[in-house]
């Protein structure tokens, strides 16, 4: 059985939360746009905290090329931004991404 991106998505959350950050799960909606990632949130770093956002993808599927875009445009900005298709996934993109 394939597990639900929404299962994904929450388990997600609760890692940030477990790791002492706060997040949020955005719902899409005529006034938020398109292609904005599922998660918001920031995680507490050595000097302060850092800004992540993450699309979440069941294993096997990849993000649509306005979410690669969207994602480019949040680590532009100095975000952490990742896609991932489970908490393992999430854990080693965030690591790669922190450098600590």
């Amino acid at each position: 059985m394939t597990i639900l991106e929404s299962k994904i998505s929450n388990q997600i959350r609760a890692e940030i939360s477990k790791r002492g950050g706060h997040s949020l799960k955005l719902a899409a909606s005529v006034h938020s746009g398109s292609g904005h990632p599922d998660i918001i949130g920031c995680l507490p770093t050595p000097t302060g905290a850092q800004i992540i956002v993450c699309e979440t993808k069941r294993p096997g599927e990849e993000p649509r090329p306005l979410q690669w875009h969207r994602l480019r445009e949040w680590r532009r900005a100095g975000a952490i931004a990742i896609s991932a298709t489970s908490v393992e996934d999430f854990n080693q993109k965030l690591e790669e991404q922190r450098g600590y």
